[in-house]
Order: structure tokens, then C-alpha cells, then sequence
């Protein structure tokens, strides 16, 4: 036989070990595999297992959808098969999906737990019989639980409420199955409600840097407007400068000559009284205008002389 048709004979075969099934859940035809059949299987007999590998098996079942391997259109219609209400199937599933997560039951790789610290063999297998001893409708109650809370009650430590209650797992031992879902949804709530205002505190600050930077915002644009109407009334800003040197620079020439003039006309006491009275005028005129401009003119100098 020649290698081309050996290859056509493998495409067949592939061919024939997939099956187009319609998944009711996710409303799409998926391709059903041989491997998902394999697997399905599998897990499918694990179900007779302990109630962790249930959970797991069940969780494993419903995320990969291999229910359709086993010949059932959705996830509820398979847990029917084995026993199980839509309730009952999608808590363990929930379940056992929380306990992958953290390294615990049957199966799991705790070595891909290890890295973030959530699960190592020692503590699975601890957790596993602690577990165990509670029974599936406890089981899911505490699963509903934060990671950090689950390890905290399962190596021995005590969950507060918001209410001050402290609960360990010797308490959800001697709880009933209500009294632990009651016991749990407050503990979930506290955790919630920690969540909550801690996210509120952040809101409120973020709101309070937001006025802030608004505040500044519309300072910064009273500064550009009150920039503008200058500009507008006196020119640009550097053309406003140079017109002010150049007044300054006039200024410094009138009061040179001024002095000159002074010197020039040799004023004395016994000058006429008209000529007086316009030396007076002129030195009153000086005095009053460096009186004025005293405060501004000496930071002006003070801030050269610091230079």
C-alpha cells in the first residue's frame, strides 16, 4: 500500500472518531473528539468515587463540556443520568472547581499550585479528610468562602464575621447544613461589605485628588484668560517687556538730565522765589514718586544684590 493512500486512510479514521453535537448551553455545534470521548468516560466512572472526586469529576465535566461526549445536549441532563438535580450538580461542580483552584482533591498537580503558595501535597492531603468528614452540602458552603478563608479554616484557624462571631471549622462540624449557609453567607457579606467600603474609601479619595486637580484646573485657566486680555489690550508678552525696558530706559534718562539740570542751574538760597518754588515742585514731584515705588523698587534691588 502506498504511503498516499496509508494517509488517506488515516484522514478517514480521524474523520470518523469526530461527531458534531449541539451543545444547549452555549446554543453552538462543538466537535466532539476521541479524546474528549476518552476523557469523558473517565470521569464518568469516577462519579461513583468519594465526594471530592465527584466534585472534581463533575466540575471537569461541565467546564469541558464533555457531557456531550457521554450522548446529553447540556450539563443539567447529564447530572439527571448520574443522580443529581440541576441544583445538586451545579454546587458540586462550583465545588469542586473552587477546590482545583486551590490544589485540593483528587487528581490536582499541586506543584502548579505551589508557585503562589496555595496548595502543597501535605496540605491537600489534610484538607481532603477534613473535607471529607464535613459531607457535600458543607462542603459547598465552605467552598463559597475567599481562598484565604477556605486555607485559613482548613489548617486550623478562625474566620470573624463583621458581627464579631468567630467560626472554625469544629463549629461547621457541629453546625447543621442551614445553620452553615447561614453562617457562611455572613461571613461572605463581611467580606463583601470589607470590600466595599475599602473601594469607597479609594472613591472618595480619587474624587477628592479629582476636585483638587479641577480646582487647579480652573485657576490655571482664570490665568490664561486674565494673559489673554492683556495681550489683547497691551500685545504679546514679550512685546509688553521690551516696551517696559525701553520706558524704564527713558525714565533713567529724564532723571539723568533731571540731575543735570538741577546742577546746571546752580539753585541756591537766594535764588528768586519763583525759581524756588519750582525746584521745590520738582524735588516734592521726585519724592512722592520714589515714596510710591519704594517697596517694588527695592525687592528689585535686594533680589540684584542676592544675584
Amino acid at each position: 500500500m502506498s504511503k498516499k493512500v496509508d494517509k488517506t486512510i488515516e484522514v478517514i479514521k480521524a474523520e470518523q472518531s469526530k461527531v458534531m453535537v449541539f451543545d444547549d448551553h452555549s446554543g453552538k455545534t462543538v466537535e466532539v473528539t476521541q479524546a474528549m470521548q476518552q476523557s469523558a468516560w473517565t470521569e464518568h466512572n469516577r462519579i461513583n468515587g468519594c465526594i471530592l472526586q465527584i466534585m472534581a469529576s463533575l466540575s471537569k465535566i461541565k467546564e469541558e463540556r464533555l457531557y456531550l461526549a457521554l450522548g446529553f445536549t447540556n450539563f443539567v441532563e447529564y447530572c439527571k443520568s448520574v443522580g443529581f438535580g440541576k441544583t445538586g450538580g451545579y454546587q458540586n461542580a462550583f465545588a469542586g472547581g473552587k477546590m482545583a483552584a486551590l490544589g485540593i482533591g483528587p487528581g490536582n498537580d499541586f506543584s502548579a499550585h505551589a508557585e503562589n503558595g496555595t496548595a502543597d501535597s501535605d496540605f491537600s492531603a489534610h484538607a481532603e479528610k477534613q473535607l471529607e468528614a464535613l459531607g457535600a452540602r458543607k462542603i459547598y458552603e465552605v467552598m463559597r468562602l475567599a481562598q484565604d478563608q477556605i486555607k485559613q479554616l482548613l489548617t486550623g484557624g478562625e474566620i470573624t464575621a463583621a458581627t464579631g462571631e468567630k467560626i472554625s471549622l469544629e463549629d461547621i462540624r457541629n453546625k447543621s447544613a442551614a445553620e452553615t449557609s447561614r453562617a457562611v453567607s455572613q461571613l461572605v457579606k463581611s467580606k463583601k461589605d470589607n470590600q466595599v467600603g475599602k473601594l469607597k474609601a479609594d472613591n472618595a479619595l480619587l474624587n477628592a485628588e479629582k476636585k483638587a486637580l479641577m480646582d487647579q484646573i480652573k485657576s490655571m485657566e482664570k490665568e490664561v484668560t486674565a494673559a489673554r486680555t492683556l495681550e489683547d489690550k497691551y500685545g504679546p508678552t514679550d512685546t509688553r517687556l521690551k516696551d517696559k525696558l525701553a520706558r524704564l530706559g527713558q525714565a533713567q534718562e529724564h532723571l539723568g538730565g533731571f540731575y543735570r539740570a538741577i546742577n546746571k542751574a546752580g539753585v541756591n538760597p537766594e535764588d528768586p522765589a519763583d525759581v524756588l518754588d519750582i525746584f521745590s515742585a520738582l524735588v516734592g514731584s521726585l519724592e512722592r514718586t520714589l515714596e510710591e515705588n519704594k517697596p517694588t523698587w527695592h525687592s528689585i534691588i535686594l533680589t540684584k544684590e542676592a544675584e
